[in-house]
């Protein structure tokens, strides 16, 4: 373990012998005595500047390779261990991190000590250490005053790892740390919470609920933040028995150490406030409470957190759900609903990265009415709700919308955009608690346009919804959350309404009506606009009517599809289907629909591999006294198109037909055939023409002839093989297929690019 680790919350090497809080206190005892101060030492007062002014880690390398060099076992007396740590450096500043970093080095509770061993040796410290004898302050002291750096032993109260926000002060509290005068003023040290720390402990979990088999046990570490730590930041754990040794201008009173919140390292380190009620007890309001934090960085911080009751006994169940995190710029809301009444715990931890995961603070919560009607949050991820670190680290800017939460209404589109950066796949989703993801994916889609994102979302009822965003690019093996919304469609801070007038009980009446029997999604559509139009309690039968809605329009989306034969349609209605929760009950129309769309889909193909470029159409157009095949072919074409008769009785008739461009031109209706309007008069008709040729005919007459013919015959023997299909209802038309016959393989088409 080298002196370099700097670890919030533990990066161990060595576990103790002994398991209990008391390993992270002090003794209460101790065997040896030596005064707290000594005479001429200067007086306690603030440091007249911060650590980072006169601290700097990387010049502390010589002081730490000295101190890794030193084995205890081969030093005889302190002077001795004092003298080889400091004698070569200069700075008072290095000769006391050295001592730090050697005390921290050493393995005092993983070794095995000889019974002869001299007890004033640094060995004999050591030993005298491990039986709970001596402390490290202590110890720690020694050295320092035998190297002539003036070191304090401070006693006082500290809350540890076994503090809860709000208890009492009790025995376990009483603990010792240090001040050395280095750099022009006196400084903190606290080398046991420096070096040792507890794992085992879940700390996370209340008391109450704790088990037999959750035995802590102590083991070694080396955490940066306890040497030098800043006196402003120590004062919210520590509360030394004498308050000029806080080091601070107005030292801490006893009742606001017992009141501030408990504050972890990595809260300083990241540079939070909290701009909320700043008190380590919290009071719900009608079930809500809010804590803010607010970073001085302004990048702000990916979080999670706990909220645990601290009365059960047993399991305990987490009510993490009903926790939102909402950012806005370098704020971040942490709104707080309780389903029950209680006592809870609320820890929050977070770090820079969803990698990093470190204990920022924590707060007991006292809730004596929970919130009425009290539902979880749609979503929970340790992205929360609006742009945060991770949005703008994977290159979004300028968001349109800058806060966690969106008022809506239902049935309204809203947009949300932001610039991109970079090259990404994304994927929208859609949730809500009471509706599956796939019922909603029609009411959110995205449009990336340029170096612009795009995301359009239509709730379809009133009620609580999250936004997630996802992204992949070229490095991901798959999709990651990189910024979410809420979405509300009614002032969360309104009050309700506790009972319906006349008007309103008939809305929720013709809304169960409409639930049970309509079979029209528009009039129940209808029904639930009245329902969300007066902001009623859903009680259930909104949340149903909405399931049976969603029924409706994927049933509703699919018999259309097939009716009107377009390619996007069908697909979309396929794939909402097959995705929603009904997919059983639908697998007849989606059957359906997928033999439409491959019908269709045939089609397009076969027309594409005709040769129909435009010198093909002006050869046909050029010839002013064509032979039979060519006129018959291409009138057959042209009925198969749908032209009247009358526009196909004289050469001159299709000529003009030839030379029709864009979307009236061959080409272009070809590729857009679909059986839907041809007639069995048509095809029998079309059949009678072809007849008297064959293809070798059409192939010898022209190129473009002999390709409409192939064409034209094999939609006619489709035809012949689908027309005793027989469908069920109304559910579709007659659905025809044409299969792809010859090809050449010099043939090919050049169709324009068009959007359907």
């Amino acid at each position: 373990m080298g002196s370099g680790c700097s670890n919030q919350d533990g990066q161990y090497d060595e576990v103790a012998e002994k398991t209990g809080e008391k390993i992270l206190i002090s003794p209460e005892k101790e065997k040896i005595q030596i005064p707290l101060v000594e005479k001429g030492y200067p007086p306690p007062k603030p440091p007249h500047n911060k650590k980072h002014e006169y601290f700097d880690l990387l010049e502390c390398r010589e002081a730490d390779n000295i101190a890794r060099k030193i084995k205890a076992e081969d030093v005889k007396t302190i002077d001795e261990l004092a003298y080889l740590l400091t004698d070569d450096l200069v700075k008072d500043l290095y000769k006391v991190r050295a001592i730090f970093s050697w005390l921290g080095n050493q393995m005092i509770f993983g070794r095995n000590y000889d019974t002869g061993v001299d007890p004033e040796s640094p060995l004999g410290y050591m030993k005298r250490m491990h039986k709970g004898k001596v402390s490290y302050s202590t110890f720690f002291t020694l050295i320092c005053r035998a190297a002539n750096i003036p070191c304090v032993i401070i006693p006082g109260l500290t809350k540890g790892l076994t503090y809860e926000p709000g208890d009492k002060p009790h025995a376990s509290w009483r603990n010792m740390w240090n001040a050395v005068h280095v750099a022009g003023s006196w400084r903190l040290v606290f080398p046991l919470w420096a070096y040792r720390v507890l794992i085992g402990q879940n700390t996370f979990k209340n008391k109450g609920a704790q088990s037999d088999n959750d035995k802590m046990i102590a083991v070694n570490t080396f955490n940066e933040y306890y040497f030098l730590t800043e006196p402003s930041e120590l004062a919210f754990r520590c509360l030394p028995d004498d308050e000029k040794w806080q080091l601070l201008a107005i030292p801490f009173t006893k009742e606001k150490f017992l009141t501030v919140p408990y504050l972890r390292p990595m809260f300083f380190e990241s540079k939070l406030k909290i701009i909320s009620t700043f008190e380590c007890v919290l009071k719900a309001e009608d079930g809500k409470c809010k804590i803010v934090l607010k970073s001085a960085t302004g990048t702000g911080l990916l979080y999670s957190y706990d909220l645990l009751p601290l009365t059960a006994k047993g399991p305990t169940e987490k009510f993490n759900n009903f926790v939102g995190v909402f950012h806005e710029g370098p704020k971040a809301t942490f709104k707080i609903r309780f389903p029950k009444s209680g006592v809870y715990k609320f820890d929050i931890v977070g770090g820079p990265t969803s990698k990093i995961n470190r204990w920022i603070c924590s707060f007991k919560i006292t809730c004596d009415k929970p919130l009425k009607s009290c539902q979880p949050y749609p979503s929970r991820s340790r992205q929360g709700f609006g742009p945060c670190i991770e949005t703008y680290r994977t290159g979004f800017t300028k968001p349109s919308v800058e806060t966690g939460l969106i008022i809506v209404k239902s049935n309204i589109e809203h947009k949300i955009s932001f610039t991109i950066g970079k090259k990404l796949d994304y994927q929208i989703l859609l949730l809500h608690n009471n509706m599956p993801q796939s019922m909603l994916s029609k009411h959110v889609w995205y449009s990336p346009l340029n170096n612009n994102l795009t995301v359009t979302v239509s709730v379809p009822h009133n009620g609580e919804y999250a936004l997630r965003i996802y992204v992949k690019d070229k490095t991901d093996t798959d999709f990651r959350n990189v910024c979410n919304y809420l979405l509300h469609t009614e002032d969360p801070n309104k009050t309700k309404k506790k009972w319906e007038d006349l008007e309103e009980k008939h809305i929720r009446h013709d809304l169960r009506q409409q639930t049970s029997s309509a079979k029209d999604p528009r009039e129940l559509q209808t029904a639930i606009d009245k329902f969300n139009h007066k902001l009623m309690n859903d009680h259930g039968d909104l949340t149903e009517a909405n399931f049976r809605l969603a029924y409706l329009k994927n049933q509703t989306d699919l018999r259309d599809a097939i009716k009107v034969r377009k390619p996007e349609l069908l697909k979309h209605a396929v794939r909402s289907a097959k995705q929603s929760a009904f997919a059983e009950k639908l697998q007849n129309l989606i059957r359906q629909a997928q033999s439409v769309l491959a019908d269709i889909e045939s089609l397009q193909r076969f027309a594409h591999y005709i040769d129909l470029r435009r010198p093909a159409i002006s050869e046909l157009q050029s010839y002013a006294n064509p032979p039979p095949v060519v006129i018959d072919v291409v009138r057959a074409t042209y009925m198969l198109l749908g032209e009247p008769p009358e526009h196909l009785n004289t050469w001159e008739n299709l000529q003009n037909l030839l030379r029709k461009k864009n979307d009236e031109s061959l080409v272009f209706r070809i590729d857009m055939f679909d059986f839907v309007d041809i007639g069995e008069e048509t095809i029998e008709n079309v059949a009678d023409l072809l007849s008297l040729y064959n293809e070798e005919t059409a192939m010898a007459a022209s190129v473009g002839v002999g390709a409409i013919y192939t064409w034209a015959k094999n939609v006619c023997e489709q035809w012949d093989a689908e027309s005793q299909l027989q469908l069920s209802e109304t559910e579709t038309p007659r659905n025809f297929g044409i299969i792809t016959g010859r090809t050449y393989s010099n043939w090919s088409i050049n169709t324009p690019s068009r959007t359907k």
